[in-house]
């Protein structure tokens, strides 16, 4: 089964693809190295996560579980932002370029 699937998408590739060598240079990327390789991540960027979990844990010094208890007793609106905070923060600290989906057509 997961044959067939590996084998449908890449038959995808080529149903989407303008040329036969944009769908080559498409599987080429696909299966390039750069899937295993490590993201380019700034220093400052891991120096304020690090201040962040700190201060976070510093709040809760006295339970075992800090990051848990401290939002367990917090109303439902406290809990949310912190989540949309740590979704902000990861979208701003991905370097990713916006890539076109290849079914966006579709």
């Amino acid at each position: 089964m997961l044959i067939t699937f590996l084998l449908t998408v890449i038959a995808w590739v080529f149903f989407r693809a303008e040329t036969i060598t944009h769908a080559f240079s498409y599987l080429q990327g696909m299966f390039s190295n750069t899937l295993f390789s490590m993201p380019l991540i700034r220093p400052t960027d891991i120096i304020m996560l690090v201040v962040a979990f700190i201060i976070l844990e510093w709040i809760g010094r006295r339970e075992q579980y800090a990051i848990e208890v401290l939002f367990q007793r917090k109303p439902r609106v406290v809990k949310w932002s912190f989540y949309m905070v740590l979704i902000a923060f990861i979208l701003v600290f991905s370097n990713e370029t916006p890539k076109e989906f290849i079914y966006f057509q579709f």
